[in-house]
């Protein structure tokens, strides 16, 4: 299959006189395939990382390890089991909550939320970050953006066992979670972000760290709030 598609694209290329587009298009393909190039290890000691910040804290070359290896393979997988774990979770509790859970249905709205506010935050925030040197006079490229997101991505970790956790119909106890999950993220993120902030944009250190606070508790906030409103 794989050597038929690249035999018909091959093809189409050569018909436009192509070998330059072949060139761009195979260097485009080697650049990406670079950020989802990472051994199973190096996912789950950063997994490892994002869940417990407090007790791992990365440091010597450990702690460079996301500026100098960013993946997007570890994010997208997060991301994605994240807003499958947020709907099914809060689904899950409504439908505990019925007396006659035979007549319960399903709210699909949630996965669309879960959806926009997961990679929305994950690809917006590090956009909006860029927009906001951009204006300042900064130089947009100061900032390792491939690193931001990485650290973004798996800072999001901490959503799946908060969800899971809030299945059992206590509030304290899903408030509890909630809470302890943000804490956890966003000391994952200061971690692994604050010291070259303050390196390289020490004038905007406090306004990108409030922006992912802010991004952060949102989803959150909103999970705790909206997903379990009619449980």
């Amino acid at each position: 299959g794989g050597s038929f598609v690249g035999g018909v694209m091959g093809a189409a290329f050569e018909d436009d006189g192509g070998d330059r587009m072949s060139g761009i298009a195979g260097s485009a393909l080697a650049y990406a395939q670079t950020y989802f190039e990472v051994s199973s290890d190096d996912v789950v000691k950063r997994l490892r990382l994002s869940l417990l910040p407090y007790t791992t804290q990365p440091s010597g070359d450990a702690a460079n390890d996301f500026r100098a290896r960013p993946d997007f393979w570890g994010p997208f997988w997060i991301a994605t089991t994240a807003v499958l774990f947020l709907a099914a979770t809060g689904n899950f509790a409504r439908m505990m909550q019925m007396d006659d859970r035979t007549v319960f249905k399903a709210d699909y709205g949630l996965i669309s939320l879960a959806a926009m506010m997961v990679y929305g935050c994950l690809i917006g925030v590090p956009l909006l970050l860029r927009a906001v040197l951009f204006f300042t006079g900064h130089e947009p490229d100061t900032i390792n953006f491939r690193q931001m997101i990485c650290v973004y991505g798996y800072s999001l970790s901490p959503t799946v066992p908060a969800s899971i956790i809030c299945i059992l119909p206590l509030d304290g106890v899903r408030w509890l979670a909630v809470l302890v999950g943000l804490g956890v993220s966003l000391a994952f993120i200061r971690g692994n972000l604050w010291r070259d902030l303050a390196i390289e944009a020490p004038s905007l250190k406090w306004k990108m760290m409030g922006l992912f606070c802010t991004a952060q508790a949102s989803i959150f906030l909103v999970y705790r709030i909206h997903f379990f409103s009619s449980a």
